[in-house]
Order: C-alpha cells, then structure tokens, then sequence
C-alpha cells in the first residue's frame, strides 16, 4: 500500500475508535442513528482499505510457446530471471504472484501429504496392471484399460502440454516422480525404474517400501527436502542480506525443480524498479486442464484482475486464443458488469510477441528481393510488423467477438471491450538482450524504448495509479462526508444545550402548528417507507424468481446444443471423463484430440444467463427503488422546508440551511449504501456462482460411478445417456440452487440495507427533533451539568477538525 493509502488507512482507524470512543457515546445518546451510519460506512472503508483492495491485479493469460513468462520477467526485471519458466506437468499448474518488495524473498506454499499419495496410487495401479500383462503385451495396454486406469488417477491431473496418448499421460507421471525424487523428470523410458521411484516418495512419507528399495544415496538430499516440504506446509525464503543468488535457487527448486509438482501457491517478492507498488503480476499457467482447483484458481482472479494481458504469438489472436479468454470465465465476468456504466473491469489488453521473427524473415525476404541494395535497419522492419500487429489484433479480436454473442447485454459488452482494447507489441528478448549489454550476443535495439516494453511498463503504472487515485478520492470523499454529519450532528446537540428557558413557549406553539403541517406529508412519507420495504421484501425476489426461471430455459437450450457436439466421442472417452467428474483434458496446445469439461461448459453458460438475471432483477430494480423513494423524500421535505423558511415561523436561517443539508446528506449516504452493498453481492456473485454450479455437475457424475453405472453391460448406452440428459437433470437442482443462492445472499445484503435504511426513513421526525426541541426546565446542579455537556461537545467538535484536518482542503 502507497503512503497515502496507509495515511488515510490509519486515519479512518483513528475514526472508528474515535466514533467507537466516549464522543461516540455522546453523540449516540442524542442521535444514535446517526452515529450508526457513520460507524458503517467507515466499517466499510476500512474493508476496502485491506490488502486485497488496494493491490491492483494484472492476469498474464497465454497458450503454451507464445513467450508469457519471457515477457513477464522482462517486466518484472530486465537482468535477473525471476520466475523461471517451463512448468512440469500434472500438479504443478498454479499462479505464480509476483510483489513489489524492497526485501526479496519467496513464499511456497505445499500440498500436503494426501497429493503425494495420490501419485504413489496412480503408478502403483500401473505397476501392478503392467505385472498382469502377459510378455507379448508388455507396456501395450488396450483403450479401455487405459481409461479405466486414468480414472484411478487424482483428479487434479494436468495435461503437459503436447501429450496425445493415455500411455504418454501415465509416462508424465513418471516423468513428475523422477523429478522429485532425482531432481530431472527426464530419463530412462522404460518402466523399470518406477517401482523405485515409488519406495523413494514412500519414504518421503515415511512409509515402508513397497517394492524392496532403499533410497539411493545421490537421491536422499532430494527426498529429504521432499520430507520436509510435506511437512511443514509453507515455506518463506528470504534473501539474506539482500543476497539473491540462493533465492533465486530456492526459486527454481519450487517453481521447475523438485519441489514443483507439490507447489499449491508461489509468491515471489521482488525489488523491481520497473513495477509499482500495488501492481501485483500474476502469471496464470496454461489453460484447458481438467482441474477443478486449477480453475477455481484461475477463475478467481480473472475476476478480481483489473486488467487481464493476453499474450500471443505475431499470427494475432486466434480462436483458441478467444476460446481462452471465454472458458476462463472472462467475458462472463463483463457481463456481471453494472449495464448503466461503461467502465470494463477487467480491462483487456493484448502483448503480441515474436514479432522481432517477423522483423527477420522480412528484412531477408528483402535483401533477396533487392540483391546489392543496402536493405533497410532491423528496427525498421520491426516498428512496421508492431504498427501492423496493433492493427491486425484488434480486428481479430472484433471478429471473433461478433461470433456467437447476439444477445444487446453481449453486444454491448463488446462494445466495451472493444473501446478499451490496447495492443501492445513488444519484443521482451531484445529488451532483455539490451540490458544484458553482452558483446558475444548483441541487442539488435539501441534503446530500450524499440523493444516497446516501456510503453506496456507504462501503461501497467497508469492503472495503478487510476486504482490508487480512485480509492484515495473514495477514502478521502467517505471520510469527508462522515466528518460532516458527526459535525451536524455535535451542532444541533450544541443547540439543544445552549436553548434557554425564554424559548419552551415558542417553541410549544411552532410544534403545535409543525404537526398540524407534516400529518398530511408524513402520512404520505410513511406509505412510501412500506411501499420501498414490500418492494425490498417481496416484489424483488419475486422477480428474481421469474428471471432465474427464464435464465435457465435459456441456458438449457445452449447446453444442450453443447451435448449434442459430444455425441461424435466413443462411449470409453465419455466414461472416463464421467468417471474424471465430467472433465478428460488430453491437451492444452491446440491439437487435433477432444478436450471435454462437462462442468466448465455447463457453468459458464449458467453463469452467462445468471449474470444477466442479476444486472436485470437486482441490480436495476434496487437503484431504481432507491433513486425512485428519495426523489419522493426530496418532494415531500420541499413543504416542510418550505414552511420552515415562512416568515411567521421565523426559525433561525442557519438552523434551516443545517437541516437541508443534513436531509440531502443523509440522501446521499443512503444511495451510496444501496450502491455499495449491490457492487458487493456482485463480486460474490462472480466468485461463487460458476464454483456453485460445476460442484452440481460434478455431483451426478459421481453418483453415476458409485451406483456402478459405467460398469457392466449397456455401459457405452448408459454413459452416453447421462451425457445427454446432463442438462434435463442439472436443471432443476441448478434452478432451486440458484434461487437460494441469489435469495439468500439478497436477503442477507438487503436486510442490512433496509436496517441502515431505517435509520434514515423518518427524516420528518428528525425536522422535529432538530428545529423544535424544547428546553426543559432545569436546577441549578442540571445547569451546571448542561455547561459541562456543552464543554464536552465544544471540545469533541475540536477533535473532529483536527482528526480530519488531513482530508479537508
């Protein structure tokens, strides 16, 4: 957090414990509404100063070979490799974090034992099925064992990469083992050496061996830190003494060494200078793996990222590039997107690599075309490839978005996305060569801004400062606002306590004629507090309940068109990807085999629907039933101010002008909750509906394997039923599951919406209470007690100017 941040941070504690404090309790035995309200809205400014909302996520997303991590390190640091790259298959696929930090170090946190023993199971079923084979058929095993054996497999399985055999899928497991437990997943190909392999992450778990082998004395080191790793859960590598070298070490041990396939999260603190404070880059790993917690994490923070970096290669961007961007969630999130506003969060930026191959194979083509011509500068063909690529990615993008999103809600989202869209070419290895400054390999760049790294590096600062400016004006705005009421609040308690004895008449016969005044309007006032509150309690959800119902017809209608393109798959793929909880990834790149996640596709095109529902039914309808009462209140308090100001009234001039800009005031906050607590129920919203709906999914998958259904005769018939009736059975457990999500956390945000309400509902009250509040005949020890109150006002109506000095100005 920048130091602004952190001022204002400590500021608004100094605020709570002052409201929380003995002036609080002044105050509240006068006003306690008031002092309710503000002890909410810094309740939740305080919350929106937390870690997580002052850090500006940016999601580096990008296929396998496309130069992600080589561009994210030339970020991060020109000269250092700070996040090695290469991941190793199955259980490695997390995001790696990388902070700002002034102290370098390395946070790795571990699975425990259970994911070990979920390797150690996997190749010993293959073990001993290799055992049962005959010599003939020795390392042959036919499709449907190798199905049946993948089944056995952790559900956390991750594809490699260029694999596209089941063999090839068990031999990266052997691959994985070997790495843990001598340090290289490469090797003998055979499988001769996994029964040792298998004592060898026994003993790491401190079981006896299997197999009969003992831990190879080159191996123990390796194995012991495996050991320790398991045990202890997490570790924090600190540089000493701002030496790097063994951090860096300790780095490549958990992001590509032997410790990667147990990594569960990797976060790197670094010293950049080239990324702010607040900026948190986060490379997100290869996509289309059939993993569910891979993918809650990658869902998780594409829809916390503020900007999402998609990296591709000089062809641009390509349908699997968009398939990325839709199958992580991102463009359900724009459309949870309030539809009045036209800010796109997260933002889409695309940084288009490789381009320096380009730059090459051109400037040849030239000097072949053009024999004996001096042939223009490198650099020259590359500024022409850049400009040529800005051009060439964003009408990719525009084409490929048109695809498929018809619906005004998608168009305009589009639209959005479209408008905000930046394209960054960049070339990261020149970058990096330039401040590499190494004669035997040259920079064919003079200056780092050719690479246009620096432009991308800017931009990046840009956002963090927009997010870091955006919630200090908030901060600054909120606290503002709070100070202000707590002023009137202690003026009018100042009022009361400086009323003498010569105004108890006058005052008598105003509130006579005050009451005579407000019955019709606050008759009229009251009616309307009902009406707001039925349409909050009852007319709300039950269009929710119309709209959910409608979502999900039409989701159903798009899932089924989905099933359907699975019909064309063998009866043994669908099982085991049944049996895999509805997901059977067999590659990430792009190549000709079938990937299949059931629950992904299913969920995001619930989420699709629902997000709508949300943006119509909630949303929409709670602003306008706001906006539509205080607009009403702004009316009927016209006649009361009104009166009030009447020259036969002759109330004090500062007195009326207080009272308006309380009742506005008080307007304002209450927008401002309404508007708070529906960006919250947002962001629940993005983050657990799509989880929500997968478990669904994957919770009748699991009960056909458990019922034995994808064993026995009809098997294939059975399988390729279930698959077809997926979206027939999901769709009314998702429907009531929905309507309790969306009910629940809508009667839980607006509960609290309607309770903060209350305290503004009667503001004709609070005119009488604050224009018209008669002295009370007092004894001399109550006069003395009245001046000493008044003291205490005096002085804490001191400590709130000097408490909020810092945010006035």
């Amino acid at each position: 957090m920048t130091d602004d941040l952190k001022q204002l941070g400590v500021l608004t504690k100094q605020a709570i414990d002052w409201v929380n404090g003995s002036a609080g309790v002044f105050l509240a035995d006068r006003d306690r509404q008031r002092v309710a309200v503000v002890q909410g809205r810094l309740t939740d400014l305080q919350q929106r100063l937390g870690p997580d909302s002052c850090e500006v996520p940016i999601c580096f997303l990008g296929n396998a070979g496309v130069g992600k991590s080589t561009l994210v390190n030339a970020l991060v640091d020109p000269q250092v490799i700070v996040v090695p790259a290469g991941g190793v298959g199955p259980l490695t696929a997390q995001a790696t974090l990388v902070r700002y930090s002034e102290h370098p170090y390395l946070r790795a946190e571990y699975h425990g034992a259970q994911r070990l023993n979920q390797l150690i199971f996997a190749l010993t079923m293959y073990i001993r099925r290799g055992a049962a084979a005959s010599t003939a058929d020795a390392g042959v095993i036919d499709e449907a064992t190798r199905l049946e054996l993948l089944s056995t497999m952790p559900e956390s399985d991750l594809d490699s990469g260029d694999r596209d055999t089941s063999e090839e899928r068990i031999r990266a497991y052997i691959g994985q083992a070997r790495l843990m437990v001598t340090g290289s997943q490469f090797g003998d190909d055979s499988t001769t050496d996994v029964p040792y392999l298998v004592d060898a992450l026994r003993a790491a778990l401190d079981l006896p061996a299997a197999f009969g082998h003992e831990v190879r004395p080159p191996h123990r080191e390796l194995v012991t830190l495996l050991a320790g790793a398991v045990r202890q859960g997490e570790e924090v590598f600190e540089a000493p003494g701002g030496g790097r070298g063994k951090l860096i070490g300790a780095l490549k041990r958990n992001a590509t060494g032997s410790l990667a396939p147990l990594i569960k999260k990797l976060e790197v603190g670094w010293p950049s200078t080239t990324v702010p404070a607040g900026l948190v880059i986060v490379d997100l790993p290869g996509v289309g793996i059939a993993n569910d917690e891979f993918r809650s994490v990658t869902a998780e923070w594409i829809r916390r990222a503020r900007a999402v970096v998609l990296v591709v290669d000089r062809s641009g961007v390509s349908d699997p590039s968009v398939e990325m961007l839709r199958t992580t969630g991102y463009l359900n999130t724009l459309l949870h997107r309030d539809p009045s506003s036209d800010e796109v969060s997260p933002l889409l930026w695309i940084a288009m690599s490789k381009l320096d191959d380009s730059a090459k194979d051109e400037r040849d083509a030239f000097k072949q075309e053009h024999d004996g011509e001096p042939a223009p500068s490198w650099s020259e063909f590359f500024d022409v490839a850049c400009n040529r690529g800005q051009r060439v990615a964003a009408d990719q993008m525009r084409a490929v978005l048109q695809q498929g999103r018809e619906r005004d809600e998608e168009v305009a989202a589009n639209i959005r996305l479209l408008r905000s869209l930046r394209v960054f070419p960049v070339s990261a290895p020149q970058y990096r060569k330039f401040h590499a400054n190494d004669e035997d390999d040259p920079a064919r760049i003079n200056s780092a801004a050719e690479s246009r790294i620096p432009v991308l590096l800017e931009a990046l600062g840009e956002l963090a400062a927009r997010h870091r400016q955006q919630l200090v004006q908030t901060t600054r705005d909120v606290l503002r606002e709070s100070k202000a009421s707590l002023v009137r609040g202690l003026d009018a308690a100042v009022d009361e306590l400086r009323a003498s004895e010569r105004q108890r008449e006058q005052v008598r016969v105003l509130r006579a004629r005050f009451d005579e005044m407000a019955r019709a309007p606050e008759g009229e006032l009251k009616a309307r507090v009902g009406a707001l509150r039925e349409r909050l309690r009852t007319s709300i959800p039950l269009t929710i309940e119309r709209e959910v119902h409608t979502a999900i017809t039409a989701a159903r209608r798009q899932q089924n068109v989905y099933v359907g393109t699975l019909a064309s798959l063998s009866w043994a793929t669908l099982r085991a990807t049944v049996r895999r909880g509805g997901a059977f990834i067999r590659d990430k790149s792009g190549s000709s085999k079938r990937n299949v996640d059931i629950p992904n596709e299913l969920a995001l095109r619930y989420e699709a629907e629902l997000a709508l529902v949300w943006n119509r039914a909630v949303v929409t309808e709670i602003r306008k039933a706001f906006m539509d009462h205080a607009e009403q209140v702004r009316r009927i308090l016209g006649q009361v101010v009104a009166w009030a100001r009447g020259p036969d009234v002759n109330l004090e001039a500062d007195l009326i002008e207080r009272l308006r800009a309380d009742i506005v005031a008080d307007l304002a906050q209450l927008a401002g909750v309404a508007e708070r607590r529906t960006e919250q129920l947002r962001e629940q919203i993005k983050l657990r509906l799509h989880s929500r709906v997968e478990e669904e999914v994957r919770a009748h998958c699991q009960t056909f394997v458990t019922r034995r259904l994808d064993v026995g005769t009809g098997v294939g018939q059975r399988t390729k039923l279930l698959v077809a009736e997926l979206p027939d059975l999901l769709a009314e457990p998702v429907a009531r599951l929905t309507r309790e999500f969306l009910g629940d956390v809508y009667q839980a945000t607006t509960s609290d919406l309607v309770e903060q309400f209350a305290q503004l509902a009667d503001p004709i009250a609070r005119v009488r209470s604050m224009l018209l509040v008669e002295p009370a005949a007092l004894t001399a020890a109550e006069i003395v007690e009245r001046q000493a109150e008044l003291g205490r006002a005096q002085e804490y109506l001191g400590q709130l100017r000097d408490l909020f000095a810092p945010v006035e100005g």
